[in-house]
């Protein structure tokens, strides 16, 4: 049955999808106390009396929506107050919104009663010809960059004015509907501070940059191709030159600028306040880090910009999506404007503050892991809330335990797991019975990554154990996972273990990626572990002697008397260990069992002393070195589960503080070359509860599952 009471979904225009369409709808409403009940296919902005409002929704499977409930009351503080809803539906694949049919259905109750609802008839409706629709993508996995075309009457529709294009809308067909099971989200707002004025100079530039995203649109990348873009503000940010430092101007004119710099990284909505003197174009750059005068917009693969043209006038400018970063540079392209605010609207799971004892140093680290979840968290467990916004699996693990953590609710966690469990089944661009990457997305690339489906059933069980007893999320787990093992066992060799798997082999961001070939010695303990946790989860014994089999297999296989090797490939038909080995198959090891700290006691002291995220200089040991994703991830978790306290802190503070004090954030890689908000690395907070030096809030969030229907 429908949540709605009255609502029906619609769309305007043609029943022909069209990439990167958008509509607006409005209402004018009585004060109440009101509750605005939402759900919609892309992504939605609710307006109140022209100021923001909401942002959604919660994401979902392949043909579900999340129904979102906002207590819209306190905002209707006018006699008649005007409700704007505007969404945009990319239309393409994507790692972030689906490619589903467009709809919007929304109704708003006051004092119980239906006051304003979604029909054709029943409401009113715009398109956004202020918005362009054929412009770049903002990266691979996420959908399109935003771009505009604005006079100071674009948006008065959102206060009380008269649209300047009517739509016609039309019903279209209903999802299957789910609650948002995470809290809403919360939207502080972040000051920027003016750091530099500069000036600029247009010049040619030849050398383009030409990602697959933008160079490869087809039906693996879709979009529209740069021959038929609207606007291309991407080649026009390429020529501007070299910046020069100028002191503060009255005005910004054409071939001027303006950095600006937040307290921190951040993740929300750009907001501008500006006075347009006269009529300009506007090109805004931003990115976590600067490492020049001018910023490097491409160097997390996404075309980091904000981009409009804007007639003469007053504007309180804010961008559609979220985005990340802690710089923006203002380039006045022509024209002349007054920049009056900058400031992001930030777009958060508002996870309590832990409590964390301990150094300054220790301190900050914790300051930024929590800035990192909460940046991860606000409509999914997301990898990063930049170039992706993707709901990883793997990373989900560890950033659940934070959120868990931090809020004493599995609600987080089990939005998550729901969006997996009601995946489809079959899907053409996947082989049988194996599990996307990351979801809900598409993968028309029909890439996959093998370990990462293994990583979702150790969740499944950390799940179900911070449950309690058996869960129907978990139960309806079952078929999927035992097809995912039937799909795995065709790929065992006549000793059982993994042999060649195909698939993106991801054991780490470093050498380990490299020793993939054959049978891996990681792979295959993982796959041990993912057994036994599914003999725990649906009672099968057998499971757990298989698992039991291929680990003590894989164990002896991969050790050469002093530590292990990543991995055994054939010669002559032989299944021969290499001599290779890496610092994170060692982690390995001692995280899946194949070794512990009182039996390979050498070993042991070995990753202590002479490894890690400060290793030894005079050590001979051939290990190629870990990076941070995921072999310090694992050396942290080791070192909590050990209890090795002093340890911990010591490294998590040399290490982690540099992140800390450059972006406030943690980062994907030992380096800035991708993401610098990554939210495995807020895991840390686990990591220092286990030794005893954080405690959560007392604030706690609650929730309970209900199956799906």
């Amino acid at each position: 049955m429908s949540p709605f009471l009255r609502a029906e979904p619609i769309w305007a225009g043609e029943e022909k999808e069209v990439l990167n369409s958008g509509i607006g709808i409005f209402w004018d409403v009585p004060a109440c106390r009101g509750v605005l009940r939402i759900s919609s296919a892309g992504r939605f902005r609710v307006l109140v009396n022209g100021l923001f409002f909401a942002h959604g929704p919660e994401r979902a499977a392949h043909g579900f929506a999340r129904v979102e409930e906002w207590p819209i009351g306190d905002a209707l503080v006018k006699p008649l107050n005007r409700v704007a809803i505007e969404v945009v539906a990319p239309g393409i694949a994507s790692f972030y919104t689906l490619k589903e049919p467009a709809f919007l259905q929304a109704e708003i109750l006051c004092d119980g009663e239906i006051v304003a609802h979604t029909a054709p008839d029943a409401c009113l409706a715009t398109g956004l010809p202020h918005r362009l629709r054929k412009v770049h993508r903002f990266s691979f996995q996420r959908t399109f960059s935003e771009v505009y075309r604005m006079n100071p009457a674009s948006l008065e529709w959102h206060s009380g004015g008269v649209a300047s294009a009517p739509l016609a809308l039309r019903p279209v067909p209903a999802p299957d509907w789910l609650p948002r099971r995470a809290p809403l989200p919360a939207f502080p707002v972040y000051e920027a501070d003016t750091v530099d004025h500069f000036s600029f100079d247009r010049i040619p530039n030849p050398e383009r940059w030409r990602p697959r995203f933008i160079d490869g649109i087809g039906s693996v990348s879709e979009g529209f191709a740069e021959s038929d873009l609207d606007s291309a503000p991407l080649r026009t940010w390429e020529e501007c030159g070299q910046l020069q430092i100028i002191p503060p101007p009255p005005t910004l004119s054409a071939g001027q600028g303006a950095t600006c710099k937040l307290p921190g990284n951040r993740t929300g909505f750009v907001m501008l306040q500006i006075e347009v003197e006269e009529d300009a174009e506007l090109i805004l750059s931003f990115d976590e880090i600067r490492t020049d005068l001018r910023l490097d917009i491409t160097r997390a693969d996404a075309v980091n910009l904000l981009s409009w043209q804007l007639e003469k006038g007053s504007y309180a400018l804010e961008s559609f999506e979220p985005y990340t970063l802690q710089f923006l540079q203002a380039f006045v392209l022509s024209g002349r404007l007054r920049i009056h605010r900058v400031a992001l609207r930030g777009y958060e799971a508002p996870l309590p503050k832990p409590v964390l004892t301990g150094s300054p140093r220790l301190t900050a680290v914790g300051d930024a892991a929590w800035s990192t979840i909460r940046q991860n968290a606000a409509d999914l467990l997301t990898d990063c809330p930049s170039r992706e916004r993707a709901g990883w699996l793997w990373d989900s693990l560890f950033s659940a335990r934070v959120t868990n953590l931090l809020s004493g609710s599995s609600a987080f966690e089990t939005a998550f797991l729901e969006n997996y469990l009601l995946a489809p089944d079959a899907s053409p661009e996947l082989p049988s019975g194996m599990l996307p990457m990351c979801y809900p997305a598409d993968h028309p690339d029909g890439v996959f990554i093998p370990q990462w489906s293994l990583w979702l059933v150790l969740q499944l069980q950390e799940y179900a154990r911070r449950r309690g007893g058996k869960d129907p999320l978990v139960t309806g787990f079952r078929s999927k996972i035992q097809r995912l093992f039937e799909w795995f066992e065709t790929f065992e060799n006549s000793d059982g273990l993994l042999e060649n798997l195909p698939g993106w082999q991801f054991i780490e961001w470093s050498r380990a990626n490299e020793l993939v070939a054959g049978v891996n010695f990681p792979t295959n303990w993982l796959y041990a572990a993912s057994l036994a946790a599914a003999a725990d989860l649906y009672d099968a014994p057998k499971l757990r002697e298989k698992a039991e089999r291929i680990h003590s297999t894989a164990s002896h296989l991969a050790w050469n008397g002093r530590w292990f090797v990543d991995h055994a490939v054939r010669v002559d038909g032989q299944l021969q260990a290499q001599t290779e080995a890496t610092e994170t198959c060692q982690y390995y090891a001692f995280h899946f069992g194949a070794a512990n700290p009182m039996d390979h006691a050498d070993l042991w002291n070995i990753l202590l002393s002479e490894f890690g995220p400060a290793p030894s200089a005079s050590s001979e040991i051939p290990w190629a070195r870990s990076n941070f994703l995921p072999g310090f991830h694992l050396r942290f978790d080791l070192l909590a589960h050990h209890k090795q306290r002093d340890r911990l802190i010591a490294e998590a503070e040399s290490y982690l503080s540099t992140m800390a004090k450059k972006t406030g954030t943690l980062w994907e890689h030992n380096d800035t070359r991708a993401s610098c908000c990554h939210a495995f690395a807020a895991h840390i907070l686990f990591c220092l509860h286990a030794v005893g030096d954080l405690q959560p809030s007392p604030a706690i969030l609650q929730t309970s599952y209900q199956p799906p229907p």
